[in-house]
């Protein structure tokens, strides 16, 4: 997910020490397509693959990965996120990062249909993020983050997980139910973040949405919302014949 980045030092806060709760409505997970959807729609995934690159030719363009070359092609659409091989974009590296994990939903008084933070200016930061369940089970699952400095994500191996969430529940003890299912760090994912936006998202036969186009801190959750619009975007446009839906 990517989003308006809050202020990535304590310096650019404003100037106050209240900590803040926000709540934000999520995405609703029903509404992602799945693989079930690509299925229905007879397109077969192609897994367990790394792309490195694409290739033009008279007749298209192909997508090369580790494995060979797919293809010809109309159009690619890269929707491979922030580590995208095929975008060109150089963001710059932002101060914090966070580390996540995803959990069963607790029982909670928290409601499963909205993003809650809580923030401490901008030095503090926690987040339970709804997302829906796993393919085949009912049960709600949550993402939960901390924000943490990318000094503190350099030694977070060395941290200890109890005095983590220790911390973690000090600061908002609403996050305890979710932690209290984190029992070991390798269930915990150290993300570090970037900022910025390419100028020209597409070339003749090649065009790039969600965060292979314009990435930002995921923290305030519209990464997905932004990447969705996108592909609104992208699908209302593809109507037209492709050189007018994607001029140069």
């Amino acid at each position: 997910m990517g989003g308006e980045a809050p202020p990535t030092t304590e310096e650019e806060a404003k100037p106050d020490d209240e900590t803040k709760d926000l709540r934000r409505k999520p995405l609703n997970s029903k509404t992602v397509p799945t693989r079930d959807t690509a299925t229905r729609a007879r397109v077969t995934p192609a897994t367990g693959q790394t792309v490195t690159g694409t290739r033009e030719t008279p007749t298209g363009i192909h997508l090369t990965t580790d494995q060979g070359q797919h293809g010809p092609f109309d159009l690619i659409v890269d929707a491979s996120g922030a580590a995208s091989p095929l975008s060109p974009l150089a963001a710059r590296p932002l101060a914090f990062g966070a580390v996540w994990a995803h959990v069963p939903w607790p029982a909670t008084d928290l409601p499963t249909t909205e993003l809650r933070q809580r923030y401490h200016r901008a030095a503090r930061m926690a987040g339970i993020l709804p997302i829906g369940h796993l393919p085949g089970d009912p049960t709600p699952r949550a993402a939960v983050f901390w924000s943490l400095p990318t000094a503190d994500l350099d030694t977070w191996p060395e941290r200890d997980l109890n005095d983590w969430k220790a911390e973690v529940t000090g600061f908002w003890p609403a996050m305890s139910p979710f932690l209290a299912q984190i029992t070991d760090k390798a269930q915990l994912t150290p993300a570090r973040y970037s900022h910025g936006s390419l100028r020209k998202p597409h070339g003749q036969r090649l065009i790039h949405i969600g965060d292979a186009a314009h990435r930002a801190s995921p923290q305030l959750g519209q990464g997905a919302n932004m990447a969705l619009l996108d592909a609104r975007a992208l699908a209302l446009a593809l109507r037209l014949p492709l050189e007018d839906a994607i001029p140069e």
